[in-house]
């Protein structure tokens, strides 16, 4: 298996959907290194690939800003509480948002299966594979910074 910061030879999709290109599941999402830093490539060459695949999967960019959205939305809920309280309480204020941040799998669920031109298939994967990864509110701060860039790379690779 290559390096974290090495890229991995599969395909721009296989990676958003999760898996590898011979359709192993791919390991679990990893947001931080060994020294508990936010990985640098989770905001560069890892959402340049996964905006690149939903550029060509087609996904319109109203369907990406209405997840984007809802997690934007969590996040403003979960900095606003956390804010006056004290640090050790996030993890409390954190377990309040994450069975609404968890119901964004069932929506992301329910648009693919409404049309696949509505939601491609790599976007319900890239979905269902960060949901299942965030754990904390340290994760869930780092996948809506590694949504952010790929909001950004999906813009400069769509055609629209």
């Amino acid at each position: 298996m290559p390096a974290p910061n090495q890229p991995t030879g599969r395909p721009p999709q296989a990676a958003a959907q999760g898996q590898a290109a011979g359709g192993h599941a791919l390991p679990p999402v990893k947001y931080f290194n060994e020294h508990g830093k936010l990985r640098p490539e989770l905001l560069d060459s890892e959402a340049q690939e996964v905006g690149e695949a939903l550029a060509k999967a087609g996904l319109e960019s109203a369907q990406l800003r209405r997840f984007y959205g809802d997690v934007l939305s969590l996040r403003r809920r979960f900095e606003i509480r956390a804010a006056g309280a004290p640090f050790a309480e996030r993890d409390s204020i954190f377990e309040d948002i994450l069975p609404e941040f968890r119901m964004l799998r069932a929506k992301a669920f329910y648009a693919n299966k409404r049309s696949d031109k509505i939601l491609p298939a790599v976007m319900k994967e890239f979905i269902q594979r960060h949901v299942q990864a965030v754990k904390t509110w340290q994760d869930f701060q780092a996948f809506c910074r590694h949504f952010e860039a790929v909001v950004a790379f999906h813009y400069a690779f769509s055609k629209k």
